[in-house]
Parts: structure tokens; sequence; C-alpha cells
């Protein structure tokens, strides 16, 4: 094309900006027969020294995860497609200043989403495509930072965590077994 339409074009070349891979940590929470809210509640426990986003799959599920852990005592904000521009704003303004440590959000908060304290992402539900788990766990492990990325998966979700696997071309480590164990094992790889 620039042959075409160019005469003595000057070809210009630019060091691509290698950017060092994130550092975040993946895990699979398998709750069988378990309550996922409770898995939340124990990992929403343990201490972070910054802020937690978790991720629900729609904007009824991600409004009544935060009224039910507001219930719990948890202060937490909600971020969703059917919120005003303006509720959108306060909610992540009061994150990224840290007043509010967690935000509960759908995919609406995957992309774009810039904020350097973020240190664990949780997956309260699996996203729909491999695109999204990456969009979703990228929101931590930022300009070089540590991160972790954690899934909680029930036994109807396996089909959707192995396609996501296979998609991404590796299987994520799992942690298996009593809520309480959870947070030991999880305490582990700290």
């Amino acid at each position: 094309m620039a042959k075409k339409y160019l005469r003595e074009p000057e070809t210009l070349a630019v060091d691509p900006i290698v950017e060092p891979p994130a550092e975040i940590d993946h895990v699979v929470i398998e709750v069988y027969g378990g309550n996922k809210l409770a898995s939340l509640t124990k990992l929403l426990d343990e201490p972070s020294d910054g802020g937690t986003l978790v991720f629900g799959r729609t904007r009824r599920g991600v409004r009544n995860l935060g009224q039910r852990l507001r219930g719990l005592g948890y202060d937490v904000g909600v971020l969703e497609g059917d919120l005003s521009q303006r509720q959108r704003d306060r909610a992540i303004d009061l994150f990224r200043s840290g007043r509010l440590p967690i935000l509960v959000a759908t995919n609406v908060a995957a992309r774009g989403l810039d904020i350097l304290h973020i240190t664990r992402v949780i997956n309260y539900d699996l996203p729909e495509t491999h695109e999204l788990f990456i969009h979703r766990v990228g929101r931590t492990g930022r300009m070089g930072r540590s991160g972790l990325s954690i899934s909680l998966v029930n036994a109807t979700e396996l089909p959707k965590l192995h396609l996501l696997e296979r998609s991404l071309g590796k299987r994520l480590p799992r942690i298996t077994g009593s809520i309480e164990s959870h947070m030991a094992q999880a305490g582990a790889l700290s």
C-alpha cells in the first residue's frame, strides 16, 4: 500500500516496550458440597496488604453478593452495569483511595480499571471465556507487583474450569478439603 500511494516513504523502527510478566499466583479452591459464601468470607477475613476485587457473573448476582457481605459486616462496594455513572465513579474512587477494601464487580471492572493496590482478585463466579479470566486477574500484579488470583469453583463449574484451563494451556493449582483447610493451604501459598 505504501508503494502504491507514497513516493519515497521512510520506515521507522521503534524498540518494543517489554513489560515484565505479571507475578500473579493462581489457585482454585474447590468448594464441593460447601458454601461459596462461607469460603469467600474466610478469604476476606484473612489480612491483605491491599484491596480485594471480587468478580461475579451477573449484575443481579453481584448486587446480591454485595448486600449479603454488607449484612455480614464487610465494608464492600458494588460495581455493575445498572449503576449510574456517578454511582460507579463513587465506588471506584472509594476503592482506589483505600477507604473501601473490597469491591464486588461484574466484568465491567475487568478492563480499564488501573488500581495499583489490588493484591487479590477472587473469581466468585468463573468468567465465560479465558480472555475475560486474563483481564480479571490482570487487575492485580500491576507494574511489577505481585498478586493473588483465587477462583472459587463448585462441582457444576468443573466443565467451565476445564475449558478455561484448556484455553490457557495450563492446569491451575487446586486446594481441596474443608473450608478451614482451604485457609491453611492458602496460607502456605503466601
